[in-house]
Formats: C-alpha cells, structure tokens, sequence
C-alpha cells in the first residue's frame, strides 16, 4: 500500500451503490473520499462512517458538480478515481 492516499469522488455516494463503493474503498485505508450527493442527512452520516468528506450537490446541475470536483482538485492537487454512480430511476419497473 502506498503512504500516498488516493482521491475519490463518488457521486450517489450516500447509499446504494455509491455507498457500497466508498465502504470498499475505505476498507483499503489509502483513499481520501468525497461523496458527491443531494440527500444530506445521509450524505453526512456515511462520510462520518467512513471518515470521508459529504458535498450536497444536485447533481442535475452541471455548474455544481464541476464546483464539487474543482473544490476536491484544489484542496488535493489531484484527483484518481471517479464513480459516476448518481440516477435515479423513475420507470415504475425499476423500482
């Protein structure tokens, strides 16, 4: 393992499968994580499980999703992994 943590962004990152992500990649103990997501009460509560940093984003918003990566490119002068992971399905037969 590296003694240099990586950088994620995972959008949709407070449940589901970007939930499922960020816990996998914090299991590694080398990422910084940032969960990108419009639901704060748990956006807050997974980034303080998982020692990640919670940015509410509406997503559908392109001007601040591209604030969200600028903020995490500037406070870590990179950035290695996104998981573009946000949707949500309104197809009845989805659900």
């Amino acid at each position: 393992m590296s003694s240099e943590r990586q950088v994620a962004i995972i959008t949709g990152g407070a449940s589901g499968m970007g939930l499922a992500v960020a816990v996998a990649l914090h299991s590694r103990g080398d990422w910084a994580l940032h969960l990108l997501d419009r639901d704060a009460d748990k956006g807050q509560a997974g980034a303080e499980q998982l020692g990640a940093q919670f940015h509410q984003v509406e997503l559908t918003d392109y001007s601040a999703i591209a604030s969200a990566f600028s903020t995490v490119f500037r406070a870590h002068k990179k950035l290695n992994f996104v998981f573009a992971n946000a949707g949500i399905a309104t197809d009845p037969r989805l659900l």
